[in-house]
């Protein structure tokens, strides 16, 4: 009998495993053209102080943000903290759960017209 962690078909084959993409297939990253252009360019340096755009982007935000600029504020707070998610609701208490667990006694013999009757080794039977 083969060992089924083995490699081969039972036939010696060896076996083609489904890992990773088709060649010749896009990757996401390179169907995002234009965060790849936008991403080259804050990457470069000002040709006057070296400072990368990049930098200089993220510093007029927080000086923005400096000046009350809320949007700034916001992009800040977004990026270090993640953005807020708005479970919706009542804003003062935006989860609000709501559940219930019920036990419910039944009276089966009532519900099957007064008389239940259990299995052959079972002593319990109502009438």
């Amino acid at each position: 009998m083969a060992d089924d962690t083995s490699d081969e078909f039972p036939t010696g084959e060896p076996q083609k495993r489904g890992r990773g993409r088709p060649k010749g297939s896009k990757t996401m990253h390179s169907m995002l053209p234009w965060r790849d252009a936008l991403r080259q360019a804050v990457m470069r340096e000002h040709p006057e102080t070296g400072a990368k755009y990049l930098d200089m982007i993220a510093q007029r935000c927080v000086v923005s943000a400096l000046q009350g600029d809320m949007g700034a504020i916001n992009e800040i707070g977004n990026r270090l903290d993640g953005r807020h998610v708005t479970l919706g609701g009542d804003p003062d208490n935006p989860i609000t759960l709501v559940s219930r667990i019920e036990r419910v006694i039944v009276d089966v013999a009532q519900e099957q017209g007064g008389t239940v009757e259990f299995g052959p080794n079972d002593d319990r039977t109502t009438h």
